[in-house]
């Protein structure tokens, strides 16, 4: 149909007005809201329509939310009973009924509504409140879980083939739906997401181990499902502060199910898939985050098979195309350096005398990783770190894994492990594990003057408090701040990137440093000092 309109039309509508958009027409659903409760045939010119300007009415129009298309939409009457068989609605249902329609289902949505309302296809969405948290991790989930400089390309296949699974599985949809309101809860503290993260999260860990139950019994591979519906039961529980505790057996998990892929010839892992590239990575990320995120007690054992198979994988795919270690989805920091960091902590954490040959190999090694950072060239090719679009997000992991490995390097003979307590911005431990009182005078650490000044600069918001990679550096720069102005740049960072993210690592990293830093405080105001034997780990 052509929209054009007639010159007998344009001949009708009003001269006199700039804002002249559209024959009159008389509908019911559309024109001012002035018009409609009036009855009278509206122009629709925006932003004050010819009738009101006439009459000298004030305009109104319907905001976005009221212009939904209600046609395929459930009847509140439905949807409340949708709530209450799912055990979403408490006592005051009526109000939780129009929080999931208003506030999960506003005009912007709309557009995703299709997978729940049309009739063509089969779908696990089940009601508008879905089709919202779906719409949620469409829109704002998945780019945060993923670091930003993907190719548009690959982010837009990946989050499709993960909402395609989603559609047909219920358990992944469980699983991915769990997180989505885990994050609008920590974002909005509203209890109505939590209890619907909790109800989803739970669906999910009963799908998962019928799934597992079904595969031990076939003798087969895991399949996509089954590895994003665990891959996503761990991020809910990372990302959300009541079942943080259930990540390690998810990640552990996920490991197993990883390997079990490596072995099935009939179904491998394509590195150019970004299904694959994204699951691999994300199970590589956080087994190193789990034994990372304690640095002093190491409490998660990444699994040494599964590690050297991924290590042999990624050694192939750089040499073929170098670009790709710095364009990682999700790593970010090269995974050789994850494997120093990784040495480190696991070196610390054994019942192993001190061996100065070992040492000296991971002082070498981080020595090479210094240089690389302090001499970066985008136009060297050769180096480590070059195209890498993460520069600021490396630079801090080198610069906290350098800190971290001069403590382990300067622990007095008679102490096996290090007290945080007694950690300084500069100089060596004291042989007491107790905080100098002259710890002002010494001169701070290269590491965290580097550090510190990168979190000052200019894009540092825009760029670090946009990743999920920042707690654990901030951690360890964490431990290290002595004065009020670092201690308060530590917080004002951790907290920039809490209100971007909703993250709950982040939540627990603040957390952990604020009760350091009490305790350090109150230690140093003692009438009578002595050292602290705490563990806030």
């Amino acid at each position: 149909m052509n929209s054009a309109l007639s010159p007998k039309s344009q001949a009708q509508l009003p001269d006199a007005h700039p804002y002249t958009t559209s024959k009159a027409r008389l509908r019911t659903k559309t024109g001012c809201l002035t018009c409609r409760k009036r009855k009278l045939k509206c122009g629709e010119e925006r932003p004050s329509c010819s009738k009101c300007s006439i009459a000298g009415r004030q305009c109104e129009w319907p905001k976005s939310g009221d212009l939904r298309d209600r046609r395929h939409c459930l009847p509140s009457n439905q949807l409340q009973s949708v709530m209450l068989m799912n055990g979403i609605l408490g006592d005051d249902s009526r109000k939780d009924a129009e929080f999931a329609e208003r506030g999960l289902y506003e005009a912007g949505q709309a557009k995703n509504l299709h997978l729940y309302r049309s009739p063509n296809m089969p779908t696990t969405i089940r009601s508008n409140l879905e089709a919202g948290l779906i719409h949620y991790y469409l829109d704002t989930f998945v780019s945060i879980v993923l670091l930003s400089n993907l190719d548009p390309r690959f982010y837009s296949e990946y989050r499709w083939h993960v909402v395609n699974l989603a559609l047909n599985c219920d358990t992944v949809k469980c699983a991915v739906l769990a997180c989505c309101a885990t994050n609008k809860y920590m974002r909005s503290k509203d209890v109505r997401f939590h209890k619907l993260s909790m109800t989803y999260y739970s669906q999910a860990i009963e799908g998962v181990n019928q799934m597992i139950a079904q595969l031990s019994s076939a003798d087969g591979s895991p399949g996509d499902a089954l590895l994003t519906a665990v891959i996503y039961m761990y991020i809910n529980t990372l990302w959300g502060s009541e079942v943080a505790q259930d990540a390690p057996k998810h990640v552990a998990g996920a490991m197993q199910l990883i390997k079990m892929r490596y072995a099935d010839r009939s179904s491998p892992l394509y590195m150019t898939r970004p299904f694959d590239r994204v699951t691999t990575e994300s199970v590589l990320y956080q087994s190193f985050l789990l034994s990372l995120r304690h640095p002093f007690e190491l409490d998660f054992q990444v699994d040494e098979d599964y590690l050297a198979r991924t290590e042999s994988i990624y050694s192939s795919l750089t040499q073929l195309d170098p670009s790709t270690a710095a364009h990682s989805p999700v790593l970010g920091a090269p995974l050789p350096f994850y494997r120093l960091l990784l040495n480190i902590i696991q070196y610390h954490s054994s019942d192993k005398q001190l061996d100065p040959s070992v040492l000296a190999k991971m002082k070498s090694e981080m020595n090479y990783w210094e240089t690389a950072l302090m001499t970066r060239d985008k136009s060297d090719t050769e180096s480590p770190l070059a195209q890498n679009p993460h520069m600021d997000t490396v630079g801090l992991y080198i610069l906290a894994g350098s800190l971290l490995l001069d403590w382990i390097i300067e622990l007095p003979d008679s102490q096996s492990r290090i007290d945080i307590f007694s950690l300084s911005s500069g100089g060596k431990l004291d042989d007491d594990c107790s905080i100098s009182d002259n710890s002002s005078s010494k001169k701070p650490r290269w590491q965290l003057v580097q550090g510190l000044r990168i979190l000052q600069g200019p894009c540092i918001h825009e760029n670090w408090a946009h990743s999920f990679l920042g707690p654990w550096p901030m951690l360890i720069f964490g431990y290290a701040v002595e004065t009020k102005e670092d201690i308060e740049l530590i917080k004002k960072v951790l907290d920039i990137m809490w209100h971007r993210l909703g993250y709950g690592e982040i939540e627990r990293t603040s957390k952990e440093l604020e009760r350091l830093w009490r305790l350090r405080k109150e230690n140093n105001n003692s009438p009578q000092r002595t050292t602290v034997q705490r563990d806030v780990n």
